[in-house]
């Protein structure tokens, strides 16, 4: 059994560059390389699907950043005004506990301690 012979992505793009911008014939460069012609459009058929994602991911990629960096700053901000809601919350109960003690009145009509009217 023979082992497989394997090509590093430098020599595939060298593979179809040759055929692609010196217009090498296919037969030539086959076997020049000692590749099988199946395995040729393979790497041209990976080559050109995978190409609409190296010009796509550039830009999404700057993109992306940017909006995660929004993303995590606006959770941020909204923790803050979290934090400044339940504060604000806190001293308005303890400002109208505070009032009521010193006035003599329950928080509610109707619940005594002091004149209801």
């Amino acid at each position: 059994m023979e082992n497989r012979r394997r090509f590093s992505p430098e020599k595939k793009v060298e593979n179809l560059r040759e055929k692609l911008k010196n217009n090498v014939p296919l037969s030539e460069l086959c076997e020049k390389y000692d590749i099988h012609p199946n395995q040729y459009y393979s790497w041209e058929k990976r080559f050109f699907e995978g190409g609409i994602e190296v010009f796509s991911n550039n830009n999404n990629s700057k993109k992306d950043t940017r909006e995660k960096k929004f993303r995590e700053k606006i959770k941020k901000m909204e923790g803050v005004v979290s934090w400044l809601t339940e504060e604000n919350i806190k001293l308005k109960k303890r400002r109208v506990g505070k009032f009521e003690k010193a006035m003599g009145r329950a928080r509610y009509p109707g619940q005594g301690g002091g004149n209801s009217s």
